[in-house]
């Protein structure tokens, strides 16, 4: 089964090159990637993004989580979605939904409904 990153990650490739955005973990990193005469916003975790493509960057990474979670949920639905999820977060062993449900929080996934999937799980482990 396909995850979100599969239906993501080429689209995200593909805005990240076309706004300029760049990842740089200190001052050299920075040096190196930055392009001269242009100024670039800091946004967070190594992100650095030109001035004038801010906005165009959040979008279009907005509209790409959208879409990406449209595509999961008609391809898997939402049941399958949960299960994979709590598998990925290892919630049958440490008996805790809540990495889960954070995970899913763009999905309109309710912590019941990763309860109740999770119920069911413990059936079968």
């Amino acid at each position: 089964m396909k995850n979100l990153s599969d239906y993501t990650s080429e689209a995200r490739e593909n805005k990240i090159r076309d706004t300029g955005v760049f990842f740089a973990f200190n001052n050299s990193q920075f040096k190196e990637k930055a392009k001269k005469g242009v100024r670039y916003k800091n946004l967070g975790l190594g992100t650095f993004c030109p001035d004038e493509n801010v906005e165009a960057f959040k979008e279009g990474m907005d509209l790409i989580l959208r879409e990406g979670i449209a595509k999961d949920l008609k391809e898997n639905g939402k049941q399958m979605i949960i299960s994979r999820e709590l598998q990925n977060h290892e919630a049958y062993y440490t008996y805790d939904t809540t990495d889960t449900f954070n995970a899913l929080s763009g999905y309109g996934i309710t912590a019941e409904e990763v309860y109740e999937v999770f119920q069911q799980g413990l059936q079968h482990h």
